[in-house]
């Protein structure tokens, strides 16, 4: 479940939760699926991945099921973020957070 050690501060852990992105000017959200996830930042797989641009400022929501927090509901977590680079080979978001993952928002 987690990777190998590397140069980041924070941790990635191999954690598949749906999430959703906004960005001003889009007509609505972009769905996706987190390939990991950390307190800086998060890897989405989404198809619609063409609907950003690198340095886009973005909201997003990771959707934490009962299963995984022990709550009896989904937990929405929310956050800035800003997309730090385009995986088009593998239609893969990468995002930076501007608060740390334990900094986000709970919303219902």
């Amino acid at each position: 479940m987690i990777e190998p050690t590397d140069d980041r501060q924070h941790q990635r852990l191999n954690l598949n939760f749906e999430a959703t992105l906004n960005r001003k000017g889009l007509d609505s959200s972009i769905e996706g699926v987190t390939k990991n996830l950390s307190q800086e930042g998060s890897l989405i797989k989404t198809k619609e991945w063409r609907r950003l641009k690198l340095r886009d400022r973005v909201l997003v929501s990771i959707f934490i099921p009962p299963t995984f927090s022990g709550q009896d509901a989904t937990i929405v977590l929310q956050g800035k973020a800003a997309v730090a680079r385009l995986d088009w080979a593998n239609c893969e978001v990468a995002l930076q957070f501007t608060k740390t993952l334990k900094q986000f928002e709970r919303v219902e």
